[in-house]
């Protein structure tokens, strides 16, 4: 089961330069947005047995505010699916990897991949983020 956070800028994709990371396509770079900070952040994860539902979070999210999003989404999708064994998939943001997050994953008995610290591969969240990017953005679209 893979999971990602993605910011999303509604006045187009923000920053110096934003790209999609559509692995199947070349890489797109976008112009620099100068205004605007109107975003939202979201949180979503999927399996071979489909996606959980998408979590609207907040950009300044603390562990506490990702425990609650995983008991909204994952903790209820795997008590609907109790009779198959999943392995959680997240990166290494400092918010997955607390003490208060690793102790609510041990007490529901949920098993979490490790990852590497700043690794280089890319987990397949961010290539679903990466194809919604296309869409969204597509044509410097707001």
């Amino acid at each position: 089961m893979f999971s990602d956070e993605r910011k999303w800028n509604l006045d187009g994709p923000g920053g110096n330069r934003g790209y999609s990371s559509d692995v199947r396509k070349e890489p797109i770079t976008f112009s620099k947005i100068n205004f605007g900070d109107a975003s939202f952040m979201m949180w979503g994860a999927f399996c071979i047995d489909g996606t959980l539902e998408i979590q609207f979070v907040s950009c300044r999210m603390n562990s506490a505010d990702y425990i609650i999003t995983l008991e909204m989404s994952l903790v209820s999708f795997l008590e609907k699916n109790s009779n198959k064994n999943f392995i959680f998939q997240q990166d290494n943001a400092v918010i997955h990897n607390s003490a208060a997050t690793k102790n609510r994953f041990a007490s529901k008995n949920i098993s979490v991949l490790e990852w590497p610290a700043c690794s280089t591969d890319m987990p397949p969240m961010e290539n679903v983020c990466g194809i919604l990017s296309n869409r969204v953005y597509s044509e410097n679209r707001q």
